[in-house]
């Protein structure tokens, strides 16, 4: 029976959380642990905790939000904001000092006061952050700020461009095998062109079929057509990783709006 929990405490105490009026739960390790976009929480082991606090970095992989460590850092950049929080992963915390530790309290606080069950860094926030940390411009990051965080409900919050559900993978060999995924396309203005990424859901159809490091494979999902698309690793669950770029797999609502627009 699975445990609900207001927050799980990953290696270290976080000092001024056990103060704070919330079912902490803390443990020595946590080898995998996902975030489940529904619920708004992270499954570790028989837990269902809201907020997930790890005191020191963990590999990549170990962690899935809602994107993996690969898409967060191509879109938003390598550098964590503050070393504490990543957009594309919701109540997930790195506390490795007291300084860090401190402000992490003073988000969850503004979590429950503004009973919410959502709290991530803007992505504009994270992304000009990390450029900055590229950049040698450390110095130009303001301080620390609840603002620079989204605070949500799943009932306010506006829908992801996002897709789940049933899709068609082709191999080389033609064989089609039916699976469910969970995919995000990006617009890139910049570019001019769509990214999009996602994971394949685990099934023995696709043990069968992804059998290699950088698979190519083709995509089909209800009556669009087969866009091209690379199974890129398994991830701890026996899922797939999965990319593509130049056409997105499902209607995204902005293309939609150019096709519209460039017709009037």
């Amino acid at each position: 029976m699975t445990r609900l929990v207001d927050v799980a405490v990953i290696g270290s105490a976080v000092p001024g959380l056990i103060e704070a009026p919330l079912d902490v739960v803390a443990l020595d390790a946590a080898e995998t642990a996902v975030f489940d976009v529904d619920a708004d929480r992270w499954l570790i082991e028989d837990l269902a905790a809201r907020v997930l606090i790890d005191s020191v970095p963990q590999p990549a992989g170990t962690r899935v939000g809602r994107l993996t460590l690969a898409d967060a850092e191509a879109r938003f950049g390598v550098h964590p904001y503050l070393g504490v929080a990543r957009h594309g992963f919701p109540n997930y915390f790195t506390v490795t000092d007291r300084n860090a530790g401190a402000y992490v309290v003073e988000c969850l606080k503004a979590l429950w006061q503004r009973q919410c069950t959502r709290v991530e860094v803007k992505p504009h926030v994270h992304a000009q952050f990390s450029r900055n940390v590229d950049s040698g411009l450390n110095r130009l990051n303001p301080p620390p700020a609840l603002a620079d965080f989204e605070y949500t409900r799943a009932e306010d919050r506006e829908g992801d461009d996002d897709y789940r559900g049933p899709a068609m993978l082709t191999g080389l060999d033609g064989i089609d095998v039916g699976v469910d995924v969970h995919l995000l396309a990006v617009f890139q203005p910049v570019d001019s062109t769509v990214r999009w990424s996602g994971r394949v859901l685990p099934s023995p159809a696709l043990a069968g079929l992804h059998r290699n490091l950088n698979q190519p494979v083709t995509i089909r999902i209800g009556n669009n057509e087969a866009v091209a698309a690379v199974l890129v690793d398994h991830d701890p669950w026996g899922g797939s990783h999965i990319v593509g770029e130049g056409v997105s797999p499902y209607p995204l609502p902005l293309m939609a709006e150019l096709a519209a627009f460039e017709t009037r």
